[in-house]
């Protein structure tokens, strides 16, 4: 768990690297939106590689065609 929080923060770290010139001259609120988005999407990162059965729109697809697979 720890490695997956130092993993989001070292990524975090060199988007926000990269993108400070721009984030700097840009507005409040666009600061906020993609600090936000930023935070959002790495809950989602540590979400999907800790949970163990996370459902995957891949496996929803074949739960719903299996039926119409001819090789069974």
């Amino acid at each position: 768990m720890i490695m997956l929080v130092l993993q989001v923060v070292g990524v975090t770290g060199v988007i926000l690297l990269v993108e400070w010139p721009q984030l700097r001259q840009a507005s409040k609120t666009t600061r906020w939106i993609t600090f936000v988005l930023l935070g959002i999407s790495g809950f989602l990162w540590v979400y999907v590689f800790r949970v163990i059965h996370f459902l995957r729109p891949a496996d929803v697809l074949e739960r719903m065609l299996k039926p119409f697979n001819p090789f069974n």
